[in-house]
């Protein structure tokens, strides 16, 4: 029986994944970490760039170097993926249990930070849609009720595991990518390029 079944409950954690159900194609995490990527969390980075007093394009030109240093990350993850390990497991090898120890606290940290962040723009994003929906007022009631949406999609995926959150992402990353793509098409033409978080954007 398979460990981590599609819309199935996944049996693995961070244990050994045996060859034969390593089943993602390079096309599949295509699709998974675009989905994955291409959310709001990286929208709040280049807000918060342009806090800091950068130009928009400064900003951009911010995002893109700081992104490209994702070439590191890539390339430290093939131990994990050819020895059927997930990264941080793999790297108690170089380190040892308690030289990771670092590692794993700062993932953690990470990892809630993110989550706590887009968990808190998807609550938005239902708070508009509600209001569009007809809900003028959603209010404290709005925001327990897309709270628990949020957080129990996010359970339930959690729960299913690898092979669903896959299967799921070929869909989002589509769908996320061509909502993005189209508000660039129509903002782009009034950016101003060399506005800054002091100038038009504060107003």
């Amino acid at each position: 029986m398979a460990s981590n079944p599609l819309f199935g409950v996944e049996r693995r954690g961070f244990d050994h994944i045996p060859e034969a159900e390593r089943s993602m194609t390079i096309r599949q995490t295509a699709f998974f970490w675009v989905g994955t990527n291409a959310n709001l969390f990286f929208v709040s980075i280049g807000v918060i760039a342009i806090e800091f007093g950068l130009a928009v394009w400064e900003a951009l030109v911010a995002v893109v170097l700081g992104t490209s240093l994702f070439v590191a990350v890539a390339v430290a993850s093939i131990g994990g993926v050819r020895s059927g390990l997930p990264t941080m497991t793999f790297t108690r090898a170089a380190f040892g249990s308690r030289g990771n120890l670092p590692n794993g606290v700062l993932t953690w940290a990470a990892l809630v930070s993110f989550e706590a962040i887009n968990c808190i723009f998807g609550v938005f994003a239902l708070l508009a849609l509600m209001s569009e929906l007809g809900w003028e007022d959603p209010g404290a009631a709005g925001k327990v009720v897309a709270t628990l949406l949020v957080l129990g999609t996010s359970a339930a995926i959690a729960i299913y595991g690898h092979a669903t959150m896959v299967y799921l992402q070929r869909f989002f990353a589509v769908a996320l990518t061509l909502v993005l793509a189209l508000v660039l098409a129509y903002s782009v033409g009034g950016v101003d390029w060399t506005a800054t978080a002091n100038g038009h954007l504060s107003n």
